[in-house]
């Protein structure tokens, strides 16, 4: 569903009119590092 139609329908629902002023978009897991890990060099460090 697009932010219009969503908007459209809870006015529709209101009685109203609503207008967007400003929005913003959240993408999931956006920021989100992923941990990249050496696998041989930490076997090599439990040796030592």
């Amino acid at each position: 569903m697009s932010v219009g139609a969503y908007v459209d329908s809870v006015a529709k629902k209101l009685g109203g009119k609503i207008d967007v002023v400003e929005y913003v978009r959240f993408e999931r897991g956006e920021g989100v590092e992923k941990k990249e890990d050496n696998f041989a060099d930490e076997v090599a460090s439990m040796i030592k």
